[in-house]
C-alpha cells in the first residue's frame, strides 16, 4: 500500500496467487495494472508448468481480485499484456507477446479479438 505513490508498504500475503488449474504449479507472474473508469484491470501470466497463458483479473480496490481466466481461449503460449487505458474508436487495445508483439482489441475488456500479424517482430542480427 502507498499513500503517496512513492513509498510502499509490503503486504504479508500476495493479492494474486495461484488458485486455478492454468496457474498451478507454475504460478502467477508478469503483472500489469491499468485503471479504466472505476475499475483496476490486471493482466498477468498464469503458468501451469507447461504453458504460459495471458490472464485477466479485475478489482475495485487493488486488494480483492476477481479472476476472469485466460484472455484468449484455445490459444497457446501468450504473455505480457498491456492494455491502453482509454478506448480508441470504440475499442480497447492491448499489446501482448513474448518474442513478437501482437495487438488485440475488445469492446468490453473481456472478449478479445487478436491480430494475426505481429505489430513488432524480433530483430534478427546477422
Amino acid at each position: 500500500m502507498s499513500s503517496d505513490g512513492i513509498n510502499f508498504e509490503k503486504r504479508s500475503d500476495p493479492v494474486i496467487f495461484p488458485t486455478e488449474d492454468y496457474e498451478i504449479p507454475g504460478g502467477c507472474e508478469d503483472p500489469r495494472i491499468v485503471k479504466i473508469e472505476d475499475k483496476f484491470v490486471l493482466t498477468y501470466t498464469g503458468y501451469d508448468g507447461k504453458v504460459a497463458r495471458l490472464c485477466l483479473a479485475i478489482s475495485d480496490d487493488l486488494i480483492n481480485w476477481e479472476k476472469l481466466g485466460p484472455v484468449f481461449k484455445g490459444e497457446s503460449w501468450t504473455k505480457s499484456g498491456a492494455i491502453v487505458p482509454e478506448k480508441i474508436n470504440g475499442k480497447y487495445y492491448m499489446y501482448y507477446g513474448d518474442t513478437n508483439i501482437y495487438l488485440a482489441t475488445s469492446e468490453n475488456l473481456t472478449d478479445w479479438k487478436i491480430s494475426l500479424a505481429p505489430v513488432l517482430e524480433k530483430r534478427i542480427i546477422n
